[in-house]
């Protein structure tokens, strides 16, 4: 674990730049500055265990992780030797939640916190990480909650007035705190020409079907709480990009080009990782680059990061 970054070597004075004139500017409002830093991307990429979630964002360019308590997928990682080495020294993991009647009282969660300080302090430079990496941001979310609860409900999570009262709690920590320091953040980082990439547990939900039987659906497992103002609605509109990573259960003819044999079998099941760039009926996924076909999981967690990046355009 780690709590401060190599610095660089002190770099020389850039070169004096030009400065655009008021009579410029106003003949062409539409000049764009040359020195503009590329902006970099927030993705929330989300599936269920085992599908290399981790390993893949492992993969992003100078990774930076910020793990919660319960996520041991990076160190398990590391030690199978499927992830760069040198994330040893770049993985920070976040206090536990608190039991319901440990929450400190008015100081705030200290895991959230250090998030929040994480964040800062990479957002300051001089270091030579390129992506931040959460995970998960499902479990980032209680320590949201206890820290709201700490701050606005002196550390009461189940009295009268505390933050379970008529869901009250769970909307001030997604707006108060999600969306304004959290959230907030990622765009900072984004416009500075920094990755966030946030990882997340899926959870399933049944769609009607008129049809038939009723279907599974897949999406991330973040706070809905029924209202707009969620950690769920905060975050879905904030990112870039939604990405589903998931499996198809494709069924092809074992007797393709033939003529079959008897007590042949006709139908073979074949199983393909995918990532959805795409809602599609049963999964939820959504991106602005314009992507319309869905990217293939390669046969390690390196290539499938390079189609993604290829995809993606992350740098």
């Amino acid at each position: 674990m780690v709590r401060t970054f190599k610095r660089k070597p002190a770099a020389k004075p850039a070169a004096k730049q030009t400065v655009r004139s008021k009579k410029a500017a106003l003949s062409n409002p539409f000049l764009v500055d040359k020195d503009r830093v590329p902006h970099g991307r927030l993705i929330l990429i989300y599936g269920p265990p085992g599908i290399s979630k981790t390993t893949t964002a492992a993969h992003a360019p100078g990774s930076l992780f910020v793990c919660t308590h319960d996520e041991q997928g990076i160190y398990e990682a590391l030690d199978a030797g499927v992830v760069p080495a040198e994330l040893k020294d770049y993985v920070i993991t976040l206090d536990p939640a608190c039991s319901n009647d440990e929450i400190p009282r008015d100081t705030g969660h200290p895991g959230w916190v250090k998030l929040i300080e994480t964040m800062d302090t990479f957002l300051k430079g001089g270091h030579d990480r390129r992506t931040l990496v959460i995970d998960t941001t499902s479990g980032l979310q209680t320590l949201c909650f206890q820290h709201c609860a700490s701050v606005l409900y002196k550390g009461d999570m189940l009295a009268q007035d505390g933050f379970m009262n008529f869901q009250e709690g769970y909307r001030k920590a997604a707006e108060q705190f999600w969306n304004a320091e959290f959230l907030s953040r990622c765009n900072l980082l984004t416009a500075a020409g920094y990755n966030v990439i946030l990882l997340a547990h899926s959870k399933t939900f049944s769609e009607p079907n008129p049809g038939g039987d009723d279907f599974l659906c897949y999406t991330p497992s973040l706070h809905k709480g029924g209202k707009q103002d969620s950690i769920y609605e905060y975050t879905t509109k904030t990112c870039s990009a939604i990405f589903y990573m998931g499996t198809h259960t494709r069924a092809e003819a074992e007797n393709a080009g033939r003529k079959s044999r008897p007590g042949e079998k006709k139908k073979v099941k074949t199983h393909y990782g995918f990532i959805g760039v795409r809602s599609e009926g049963w999964f939820v996924a959504k991106n602005w680059f314009n992507l319309r076909n869905d990217i293939p999981i390669g046969d390690d967690a390196a290539e499938t990061w390079a189609n993604l990046q290829n995809h993606v355009n992350l740098k």
